[in-house]
């Protein structure tokens, strides 16, 4: 019950349940994103054999109309869809802390 459980962990929370501002019908939404496209990602990230991040990928192109709530949700970091195929699809990406459910900021990944 209540706004964080869901399909998957806090999944109400980043899909617009929570949206600080519902009267603002010139933003798109992540429903919106999924309905378009017909699906939206989650993945977990792990350091140390622990969850560290859950983490939403809603499809769109990286253009300002298609980034979710203009980006006051968390959705602020975007990724290709295909390393391949550089155009413009691709995921708005939410990282989220598996114990409080508030978005983060990515996992500092390097290159080795």
């Amino acid at each position: 019950m209540g706004i964080k459980n869901g399909i998957l962990p806090y999944y109400n929370q980043i899909v617009s349940t929570y949206y600080p501002y519902p009267m603002s019908n010139r933003v798109t939404t992540c429903a919106s994103l999924m309905k378009k496209y017909g699906h939206y990602i989650f993945g977990i990230y792990k350091e140390k054999d622990e969850i560290a991040k859950f983490i939403y990928g809603i499809p769109g192109e990286f253009t300002k109309e298609e980034q979710p709530y203009k980006g006051v949700t968390g959705f602020k970091n975007w990724s290709y869809a295909n390393n391949d195929n550089k155009g413009e699809s691709g995921y708005w990406l939410a990282f989220v802390n598996p114990k409080t459910g508030e978005t983060t900021d990515p996992p500092k990944v390097s290159l080795t």
